[in-house]
């Protein structure tokens, strides 16, 4: 099991019912802070809690200079309702080279969930199974 830092959790066992962003955002505290590139920090979203009533849905990690107008950094596959089942990597990738000072995690969902929850984190070492 991963060690995590709470200050680097965008989502524990949120629920996604919607197109949402995650419930907490990292503030790097740095302007064009760009903590990734060298390949140790990672972003991880799993699914939590298999997800029932919709249609698909799409990751996105954004950031922001403002932590008011977001843009994406990268954006994961389209998932279909019957892949979201329980440990499912939706995004885990390195964190880019370059962003802004805040970073979030969106959930576009296509559709309306009954239920599912995610969990998305930045680790330096990422759970493997």
């Amino acid at each position: 099991m991963a060690i995590l830092d709470y200050q680097l959790q965008f989502s524990d066992a949120q629920e996604v019912t919607t197109t949402a962003p995650s419930i907490n955002v990292i503030d790097t505290g740095i302007t064009d802070s760009n903590l990734g590139g060298a390949g140790n920090a990672w972003v991880c979203v799993t699914v939590n809690t298999t997800f029932t009533g919709a249609t698909s849905m799409t990751v996105t990690l954004q950031d922001s200079a403002d932590d008011d107008t977001y843009a994406t950094l990268l954006a994961s596959e389209v998932y279909l309702e019957a892949a979201l089942v329980k440990g499912e990597k939706l995004l885990w990738v390195p964190l880019p080279a370059e962003h802004a000072r805040y970073l979030r995690i969106n959930y576009t969902v296509d559709g309306a969930h009954n239920g599912g929850a995610v969990d998305a984190y930045i680790t330096l070492a990422p759970q493997t199974k």
